[in-house]
């Protein structure tokens, strides 16, 4: 399942539609916020916030939360690509790890 998780994020970030690669340096304008949104970074996260480890659903947790922190413009394409209710299960894991 690990595998499934890593090769469906990898593929999200690097497939169709991506404008990025996920191996580039900055971006030319600056713009990190604009181009983690048109690399789709929140689609992206959905296999990961869904992975049997824990170890990885608490990392992918703790990367929506830096992002909404750092810039309101990932609120409507974490929303839109049906994450709250995968980080609110973090919110209420029995681990103590899952929940900060």
């Amino acid at each position: 399942r690990r595998d499934v998780a890593g090769a469906a994020a990898a593929a999200c970030l690097t497939g169709p539609g991506a404008t990025t690669s996920a191996a580039s340096a900055s971006p030319p304008d600056g713009d990190w916020t604009g181009m983690l949104l048109r690399a789709r970074l929140p689609q992206c996260l959905t296999p990961l916030l869904r992975h049997d480890e824990l170890a990885v659903r608490s990392k992918a947790c703790t990367l929506v939360g830096t992002l909404c922190r750092l810039s309101s413009a990932f609120y409507e394409p974490v929303r839109a690509a049906g994450l709250p209710p995968l980080v609110a299960a973090c919110g209420t894991h029995e681990v103590s790890s899952l929940r900060r």
